[in-house]
């Protein structure tokens, strides 16, 4: 051995084989965040949801083989390397995907003001009735 103590060369196995577990999960959740960013693209709202969900479903299988898995600092493996790569580029796609909502939401927000709503209040009151009726606004003068 390299000078590593037994228990050292387990933990350095025990990370690594953690790590070629994780790898798929993580592989399928960058082509997720992908199909996300496509969505967000297209501006459509159920390939956006299947994504989400998708997303969602990937994370809870990456949190449930993390915690199966060792926690022992050891040197990278060649797993461990593409798994750090490929997180980083995940890391990037969701802060991308991130961005993209909040743009799509201000653009919202802003539609609306034009229109006299506020973003924040509801069209309808407790009652089931309009809780007020929206600002008449000029929209084309001739």
């Amino acid at each position: 051995m390299s000078g590593r103590t037994v228990d050292e060369a387990e933990a350095a196995a025990a990370l690594e084989r953690g790590a070629s577990d994780l790898l798929p999960i993580v592989v399928e959740l960058e082509e997720v965040l992908a199909a996300e960013a496509d969505a967000l693209r297209r501006r459509d709202p159920a390939a956006l949801l299947s994504a989400v969900e998708a997303k969602r479903r990937c994370l809870r299988e990456a949190d449930r083989c993390m915690a199966a898995s060792a926690r022992t600092p050891a040197a990278p493996g060649e797993a461990q390397t593409e798994l750090m790569a490929r997180l980083a580029r995940c890391r990037t796609l969701n802060e991308a995907a991130g961005a993209a909502v909040a743009a799509l939401q201000a653009h919202t927000e802003a539609s609306l003001a034009l229109l006299g709503l506020s973003p924040g209040a509801g069209a309808y009151g407790p009652s089931g009735r309009a809780a007020r009726e929206p600002a008449a606004q000029t929209l084309v003068v001739c």
